[in-house]
């Protein structure tokens, strides 16, 4: 049986390193199926969004400006868009008109749909071309692509939840939620 062999940690190159290799890889990936989706007829901002609404049924204009880090006019401009396509429907509640509870639509979900399975076709393509120690190597490599979206993802879940309670310290005469 074969042993694993620890990696020194002089053998293993700076952050910025890893980085400066890792960069460019993820972004000629992405490229490619940014023009997956494209080709389905669906912006990566769409997917983006539909895929937040899709987690967050009910999410409003607002948290999904906060999570992307965008104005809430620039939101709904994209919004608008997403009802246009007829991919995205507002379920508005009786209690308070001006606030809208995002969802996806069945047309919405197949438009999805259709992109990942453009998407993986294209993905598993590439990967079925890979020798089975790259393919390995590339299960090895997922935990630590994880690790590094969990961070956004982390700050994601924080800025919703200020956002959840600000109407409560609105009520009670607070301002701003702590930093």
């Amino acid at each position: 049986m074969a042993r694993k062999t620890e990696v020194a940690a002089e053998d293993i190159p700076a952050p910025v390193q890893i980085a400066d290799q890792l960069r460019p890889l993820l972004h000629r990936l992405t490229r490619q199926l940014r023009r997956e989706a494209a080709s389905a007829g669906i912006s990566s901002l769409d997917l983006l969004l539909m895929g937040l609404i899709k987690l967050r049924p009910g999410i409003g204009v607002n948290e999904l400006a906060q999570l992307e880090e965008t104005t809430p006019s620039t939101m709904s401009a994209h919004i608008r868009r997403l009802r246009t396509a007829n991919w995205v429907a507002d379920d508005t509640l009786s209690e308070d008109l001006r606030r809208s509870h995002l969802r996806i639509t069945s047309d919405g979900a197949e438009a999805m749909a259709v992109v990942r399975r453009h998407s993986n076709d294209w993905l598993g393509q590439r990967i079925q071309g890979l020798s089975a120690k790259d393919r390995k190597a590339l299960i090895a490599a997922l935990p630590a692509l994880g690790a590094l979206l969990r961070r956004k993802q982390d700050e994601a879940c924080r800025l919703e939840e200020q956002a959840a309670e600000a109407p409560k310290r609105r009520a009670q005469g607070g301002s701003r939620a702590p930093r």
